[in-house]
């Protein structure tokens, strides 16, 4: 089947979901889904869902069962049930989850009944202009930073009331470091600062066949053409990590390659990697904005931001004067950022202060943990039974939300 055809079948079966919704009653059950099998927001939520939340989990997964059967069974999550997306079994589940995360919405993802908690913990935030989300609805959206939380309220449908800022889960995951014996499995050299670059995918297509294009691969910018210069600056290792749907080749400048499935043989997160880093390159990625929290250098290869903006679309009016680093539009640009990250990673002047307070990112901690106890004082606050155990907060005392949006308004932020 088509792409355009499933999306066809997919909405013309929106409306027997929704009635379904309100016939079937709700069971004391959760179900999960993520893209990629392993993505960071569903594998730092589920442990945090298996000590709290006093039922089965059911972790509906597009392909390779067994990998998350025995992800289940080293971590010891005892009530997650692993469970194939695309059998009958998922959707009888679905129908009847009381509790429901995903993070690229769901058969499921319809206007929701007030007696069922629907979360999107989405994959991200950024500047990058979200499409196709009319047909993805829920009760909650997760964003990590201020300055989305009324465009990801708008994109989705909810109120800013509904839009929990607690971070992303998968940020737990920057805290942990990596293991010399795992950056040795990596091949990193572990005397030398690592420098990651997230790029988007210009090129890209997904698991359902999906493609799309928003501009020339970037192994193919003239302007980057000799970057296997820049890339031996000493004691510096630039490593690329392609998103899942990238289809560029990275290795043509001469930059180190790292695969989902090298992490993966490695016992190695992404997050876990990227907190492990000395700096990071980006561009249009939602991971910048989780690496904000650190306090880190952050630098942007955009060599071809017109076309970005032209073909995939920013949702900030002015994506320069958002940026907490440097735009850096060619290899020598890259090569000045990465002597001066080599000479100096702690230097001030990499960190672009003013921009980092302006997006309003949600502070390192347990975001997981926030982000359960904010759901059981929304589920309070509209009148719904808590589903993780949080004790109501005493007589006078503010909740997180509360004393961050005070705090935003005492600080003038928008």
């Amino acid at each position: 089947m088509t792409t355009r055809l499933r999306r066809l079948a997919d909405r013309g079966s929106r409306p027997v979901f929704w009635l379904a919704l309100r016939l079937v009653p709700p069971r004391r059950h959760a179900v999960v889904h993520g893209w990629p099998l392993l993505e960071g927001n569903v594998v730092e939520l589920l442990p945090r869902l298996n000590e709290r939340y006093p039922h089965d989990v059911h972790w509906l997964v597009d392909d390779d069962p067994e990998v998350a059967r025995q992800v289940v069974r080293e971590r010891g999550w005892n009530r997650v049930r692993v469970v194939e997306k695309s059998g009958l079994t998922a959707v009888w589940l679905a129908l009847g989850a009381e509790l429901t995360f995903y993070t690229h919405g769901l058969f499921t993802a319809v206007e929701p009944p007030g007696n069922r908690l629907v979360v999107n913990l989405w994959h991200g935030d950024g500047p990058k202009a979200t499409g196709d989300a009319e047909d993805i609805r829920s009760t909650v959206v997760v964003t990590g930073a201020r300055m989305w939380q009324r465009y990801k309220a708008e994109t989705f449908g909810v109120s800013e009331q509904d839009v929990a800022w607690t971070g992303n889960p998968r940020s737990v995951a920057l805290q942990r470091p990596v293991t010399d014996e795992q950056r040795a499995r990596l091949g990193l050299d572990p005397a030398a600062a690592l420098v990651l670059w997230l790029p988007t995918f210009r090129i890209g297509s997904n698991h359902e066949g999906r493609h799309s294009q928003d501009g020339a691969p970037l192994s193919a910018r003239a302007e980057l053409r000799t970057t296997r210069q820049a890339m031996g600056t000493p004691g510096v290792q630039v490593v690329v990590k392609p998103h899942p749907m990238d289809r560029d080749d990275y290795s043509s400048l001469g930059v180190g390659v790292l695969t989902d499935a090298d992490l993966r043989r490695a016992g190695v997160a992404l997050y876990e990697l990227l907190g492990s880093s000395t700096a990071l390159l980006s561009d249009t990625s939602s991971a910048w904005v989780d690496y904000v929290a650190l306090d880190r250098p952050i630098a942007f290869v955009l060599p071809d931001v017109d076309e970005l903006r032209e073909n995939r679309g920013f949702n900030v009016p002015d994506l320069i004067s958002i940026l907490p680093g440097p735009v850096l539009r060619d290899v020598e640009d890259v090569n000045a950022w990465l002597e001066r990250v080599a000479r100096d990673p702690s230097d001030p002047t990499l960190r672009h202060a003013a921009e980092r307070e302006r997006l309003g990112v949600a502070p390192l901690g347990d975001s997981a943990t926030r982000l359960l106890d904010w759901l059981d004082a929304y589920q309070r606050r509209r009148g719904r039974r808590p589903l993780f155990g949080s004790s109501p907060p005493a007589a006078g005392t503010e909740t997180s939300d509360v004393a961050a949006e005070r705090q935003d308004r005492e600080r003038g932020a928008p």
